[in-house]
């Protein structure tokens, strides 16, 4: 149909629904290219991450002790949670996560979190960090890590949050770390070595 044949009324109504159509092509292609609004996590809410963090650092700074990174683990992770390390499986609930922790995380003597961005909404929120910690090795030897770590915390129904998806993963490389002389191998990875050979 030719538009500047048709009557007047019609042609009112093509050129509103063009200008509707416009306005709405308008709003979408500015809402797409806006800038990403912040998330309604309150400031309580963020403070109150912050405040979990500080408090389960705290514990094993006390004293890196199995005890100590079973309390921490327990502080911090949700009955669900997975923890997803470097170097290795996910682990999955609170009573692996626990376990894994008192028996694996054994001669830090240096342990900090740094929370880089705190977002969310509701009762969701994510944490972004880094992270440091020494390993004692033996009396005479310790290494420095260094890493990050992506956190997904929910807030349970008495209003705590917990986290319930933990993956964090070292700066350093294996190659890196393995080269430098101070880095002794273990008893196993020396086995290994003999066996290969």
């Amino acid at each position: 149909m030719d538009i500047n044949s048709t009557p007047t009324v019609m042609k009112t109504s093509y050129f509103s629904l063009l200008l509707l159509a416009a306005a709405g092509l308008s709003t979408v292609l500015h809402s797409c290219q806006a800038p990403p609004q912040s998330c309604d996590l309150s400031q309580a809410d963020k403070d109150s991450l912050i405040k979990v963090h500080t408090s389960v650092t705290g514990i094993v700074n006390e004293n890196s002790s199995p005890e100590s990174w079973a309390e921490y683990a327990k502080a911090l992770y949700a009955d669900d949670a997975i923890v997803m390390p470097s170097g290795g499986p996910a682990i999955q609930g609170k009573d692996a996560i626990v376990s894994q922790m008192a028996s694996g995380m054994v001669g830090i003597t240096k342990f900090h979190t740094e929370n880089v961005e705190i977002e969310g909404s509701g009762n969701m929120a994510y944490v972004r960090g880094t992270y440091e910690m020494t390993f004692q090795i033996n009396d005479s030897l310790s290494m420095d890590d260094k890493g990050k770590f992506i956190e997904i915390w929910r807030k349970d129904t008495a209003g705590k949050w917990k986290c319930t998806r933990d993956i964090y993963n070292s700066d350093l490389s294996p190659e890196a770390g393995a080269s430098e002389p101070e880095m002794a191998p273990t008893e196993e990875a020396s086995a290994a070595t003999t066996t290969e050979q």
